[in-house]
């Protein structure tokens, strides 16, 4: 299944030959995921209690790692260095809304 990254204006798509890394909206907690959902342009005035429902939201919410700082992945260095497979974002973190582009090191690509 391909899914689109949900930041407004982005076109990156994942699937399995991608260079991109995706990250799935956090769901356990509350106030982040309303965080991510403002960030994204999403309804925020969902009622708490139907925001703890995962069918309420679509099922693929992802935001490639283009829209986070290096400082939001816990192994930023052992992935560019080529010894994790994958980023792993550090609690707390929410996407930013600046642009990286591959001539100025992004982070998505292996």
């Amino acid at each position: 299944m391909v899914c689109s990254c949900a930041f407004p204006g982005c076109a990156n798509r994942a699937n399995s030959w991608s260079p991109y890394r995706f990250h799935r909206i956090p769901l356990a907690d509350l106030h982040l995921r309303m965080l991510w959902l403002s960030v994204l342009g999403m309804d925020v005035n969902t009622p708490p209690a139907a925001l703890k429902h995962l069918r309420s939201l679509p099922k693929k919410i992802v935001v490639c790692a283009n829209h986070f700082t290096t400082d939001c992945f816990e192994n930023y260095r052992q992935y560019t260095a080529g010894f994790a497979l994958r980023l792993r974002l550090k609690k707390g973190s929410v996407p930013t809304i600046r642009f990286k582009f591959e001539d100025d090191g992004d982070v998505s690509t292996a």
